[in-house]
């Protein structure tokens, strides 16, 4: 009888047991789920956050001067334009209005400028719709429409920190100028060579039109007035087109400061993460975006 009485008294004890491991174990799901539910909801949170400072929902400009439409975005504090600039300028968008044969109020001399002194990208006007067009860099000074206008390379950094906050690393990971993961977040999803698409994070939609060489100078080019091509009316000639698909560089408005005949640009390339403000030649062509003033 005592036997049979420490037998129940131990498996007592051991469904007790079992028991009590069964609550722990509960209690340790339930609360491991509370903690998945929270974090769950901090990321959404976050996630709304960035989508707020960062503006996810696009808006669009239609330029008077063409009548051509773009996409827009907020980043941060800043307005810029989701697309390549593609305005070809007065003689090429057409200075007179063909419907009445009366001027164009919104094309100006600037703008005519602007014309002479861009191409498509690889030389091919078919280039031009998708890309954008490539301008000199005097050219791309006077190329945005009023209240737009070419961003400096301070104007750049500011956007790559703001662009940095979709990032679950935050803003302490970038730096001035070289960030080394944004460029991801800035290009866009398709288009680039080898596995080099981005996120487009910010929708910032940076595609990779190349760029073109300046022409080399020949006794033939050289004026005595001593004017730029642009602005004395003729056209520079072409030079060699590179890029196209597996770089972006787009001009700022800032003049290197080394190097006088150089301006900063900022560069994407297909094979890296990164954004890196770097300068070369005015006369060389590169992409436009216009910021809002």
């Amino acid at each position: 009888m005592s036997g049979a009485i420490k037998r129940n008294k131990l498996i007592y004890f051991r469904i007790k047991k079992f028991d009590v491991k069964s609550r722990t174990e509960l209690s340790y799901h339930k609360m491991n789920l509370k903690i998945k539910i929270l974090l769950s909801l901090s990321y959404v949170i976050f996630l709304m956050i960035v989508m707020f400072a960062v503006s996810a929902c696009s808006d669009s400009f239609t330029d008077d001067r063409d009548g051509q439409s773009y996409d827009m975005v907020q980043i941060g504090n800043q307005i810029w334009m989701a697309e390549n600039l593609n305005f070809a300028g007065a003689v090429d968008a057409g200075a007179i209005n063909p419907k009445d044969g009366a001027a164009n109020p919104n094309v100006s001399v600037s703008d005519g400028v602007a014309a002479l002194a861009s191409f498509c990208p690889d030389g091919d006007d078919r280039n031009c719709k998708k890309y954008g067009r490539l301008y000199t860099w005097e050219a791309a000074q006077k190329a945005c429409p009023a209240g737009w206008h070419l961003p400096s390379a301070e104007e750049f950094d500011a956007m790559f920190m703001a662009a940095m906050a979709a990032d679950v690393r935050g803003a302490a990971m970038a730096q001035a100028a070289n960030i080394t993961t944004v460029g991801g977040l800035l290009k866009s999803t398709s288009g680039w060579f080898k596995k080099g698409n981005g996120t487009d994070a910010v929708h910032f939609n940076a595609l990779p039109a190349g760029y073109m060489s300046a022409a080399e100078t020949t006794s033939n080019q050289s004026d005595d007035s001593g004017d730029q091509p642009e602005a004395s009316g003729v056209k520079p000639a072409a030079g060699k087109f590179d890029g196209i698909g597996g770089y972006a560089y787009f001009w700022t408005s800032t003049t290197d400061a080394g190097e006088p005949a150089f301006a900063h640009y900022l560069f994407l390339d297909f094979s890296s993460p990164a954004a890196e403000i770097k300068s070369f030649d005015k006369n060389s062509a590169r992409s436009v975006r216009c910021v809002k003033n």
